[in-house]
């Protein structure tokens, strides 16, 4: 397993898988097959830079401690390595 940043230490495991969608919608981006690994890395940066933001975390701490079916069925590594989106879930279309 991928050892999470250290800004994330003591962050209940809801809130990690959250802030891990969120990385994944900042920087996720086109590529081909061969060159995912470089958009997995920037999506790791991503993730990093908002558990290190402390106005965002402030800001948007109730929405990211709320459960969803994507942080039921996926763990934090598994959403930074985009297996929703292989899964074919869109993490850009907003539950209802």
């Amino acid at each position: 397993a991928a050892e999470l940043p250290g800004a994330a230490r003591g962050l209940p495991e809801t809130t990690l898988r959250n802030i891990a969608l969120e990385a994944v919608r900042v920087g996720d981006y086109y590529a081909e097959p061969e060159r995912q690994p470089e958009v997995i890395k920037y999506i790791h940066e991503q993730f990093e830079y908002l558990l290190n933001d402390a106005p965002w975390m402030k800001k948007y701490a109730a929405k990211m401690a709320e459960a969803n079916g994507l942080t039921e069925k996926y763990t934090v590594a598994e959403i930074l390595a985009k297996k929703h989106e292989a899964d074919g879930y869109d993490i850009f279309v907003q539950p209802r």
